[in-house]
């Protein structure tokens, strides 16, 4: 936050408005719409997210509380102006998991399913926004996922391929967006501290495209700026992400991640250690 910017949040008065839950700015410069934000969502982005300056100066200044709103005008000029990066998590949890034999974002793993490991990395992460792209037994993996404040996104050409539902979720996120980390909901060894290692390596160096490495082997997550949202949103069928990495060249970033979960996935049975009919949720 820049000092002049605290400095015209100093002279805002905010009045109630709306009913009980919602507040509203009557300076100018600050006026639009407002966005109700649940208790829940408020206590998350307050602990995990790079909003957490802005936040902090909402509710010191009574724009926001939990339970409350945040001034969206607000939101969008220190957007703008480069005080925060919004970044959105899209994991993929929508293919058939052909060589699995069965939808694979169901398996167990440690208790939990893959998807739910995937949402909460992406949850305790500094991401702003996490998007879960659905296809393949979408219902049950929406399911699976409640009651995390994840957003669900259905990609009716999942069969297509990986390409398609990346391309579902970018066209879901935040328009505010500046960047995209996609996740994998078959990599159950992604942590939060993997993903905010990224998150923060994106944010000091701002690439095109950010990609994790083990030992020299390209892995996952990877982190895109928005300034490709146009080419992410175009993609279908089998090509995703890599297919656009590789016509970037040397315009990515590569990271040295020393933790083998960025190059382990689960493909196969002999991938899943513990695959048994008691550990798969139908």
């Amino acid at each position: 936050m820049t000092n002049n910017y605290t400095e015209d949040a100093q002279d805002c008065h905010p009045e109630r408005s709306e009913g009980p839950n919602a507040f509203h700015c009557t300076e100018p410069f600050l006026s639009g719409a407002i966005i109700l934000l649940p208790a829940d969502q408020f206590l998350h982005l307050a602990h995990y997210s790079n909003l957490c300056c802005f936040i902090r100066l909402a509710m010191s200044k009574g724009f926001a509380r939990p339970g409350g709103v945040i001034i969206s005008e607000l939101l969008y000029l220190i957007t703008r102006m480069g005080c925060i990066l919004l970044i959105t998590a899209v994991i993929l949890a929508a293919g058939t998991s052909s060589r699995m034999g069965r939808c694979k974002q169901l398996l167990l793993w440690k208790g939990k399913p893959l998807v739910w490991l995937a949402a909460e990395a992406a949850l305790a992460s500094p991401a702003d926004e996490v998007l879960v792209v659905t296809g393949c037994q979408a219902g049950e993996v929406k399911a699976a996922l409640d009651p995390l404040p994840v957003k669900t996104v259905f990609n009716p050409a999942f069969a297509t391929g990986q390409g398609s539902s990346l391309a579902a979720g970018i066209k879901a996120a935040s328009h505010r967006a500046s960047a995209f980390v996609v996740l994998l909901a078959d990599q159950p060894q992604v942590t939060a501290a993997i993903v905010g290692k990224l998150i923060a390596a994106y944010q000091q160096s701002r690439p095109l495209a950010l990609r994790p490495n083990y030992r020299g082997q390209p892995g996952h997550p990877v982190v895109i700026s928005a300034a490709l949202r146009p080419q992410l949103e175009a993609l279908s069928g089998d090509k995703g992400a890599r297919s656009l990495l590789a016509s970037l060249g040397d315009k990515v970033m590569d990271l040295e991640i020393d933790d083998p979960g960025i190059v382990f996935d689960i493909d196969t049975p002999a991938d899943y250690p513990i695959f048994s009919a008691k550990s798969i949720r139908h």
